[in-house]
């Protein structure tokens, strides 16, 4: 057990690396967009609470009806155009991040296969000829690099939705106090759930990775 966790931690170790020393502008641009925008939901949140209590203010006036001039010049509207704002915001940075993912992406593959040829073209005859050879150039052009951007991609997702976690819990703990750890009871099962389908997914898809190979 030890030593399997003991490898997990070694081959993050080696693709986080990998990532960060030869993409390192991509990469850290990606992470700063992901702190604005986690900034920004987290704002929002509290915009949102206050849009809430500025239209429930206007409730209980008690106008007999509307006035459109008089809601636009109220806090609630203003609350509601600052999450909009921020809201079109976010959209835009995680369109950036992703088209920046996809960007990444292509620059991994073509280095990669660039790479295994450069190594190809280096190799003798003989070795070119032997099917082992043969079998892991496939191997590592269908199966390697997909594999090394899923790891990457699956530790972005977890430091990305553990931040805002936490952030959630911090905003959550000032409003309610202790009473957010029973709303973190309601919604641990769901989470530990889906880590478990996650991991089975994961290690049967290394199973037939194996025989593959």
């Amino acid at each position: 057990m030890n030593e399997k966790l003991k490898e997990k931690f070694n081959t993050i170790r080696k693709v986080i690396s990998f990532f960060y020393g030869r993409y390192t502008v991509w990469v850290l641009i990606r992470d700063i967009l992901f702190l604005l925008i986690t900034v920004a939901e987290m704002f929002n949140i509290t915009i949102m609470g206050k849009f809430i209590d500025g239209t429930a203010q206007i409730l209980r006036s008690g106008i007999g009806e509307f006035n459109l001039s008089e809601f636009v010049r109220s806090d609630s509207f203003f609350y509601l155009m600052m999450y909009r704002l921020l809201w079109v915001v976010i959209q835009i940075g995680n369109q950036i991040r992703t088209n920046i993912y996809e960007n990444i992406t292509e620059k991994v593959r073509a280095d990669c296969n660039y790479d295994m040829v450069n190594k190809v073209s280096k190799a003798n005859l003989q070795d070119i000829m032997n099917p082992e050879f043969e079998n892991l150039t496939t191997y590592i052009s269908t199966y390697s690099i997909d594999r090394l951007l899923s790891s990457y991609l699956g530790f972005s997702d977890i430091i990305s939705q553990g931040a805002r976690l936490l952030s959630a819990i911090f905003i959550l703990f000032v409003d309610l106090r202790y009473s957010v750890f029973i709303l973190i009871l309601f919604v641990l099962p769901e989470v530990i759930a889906s880590h478990i389908q996650r991991k089975k997914i994961r290690s049967y898809n290394s199973d037939k990775v194996q025989n593959v190979k």
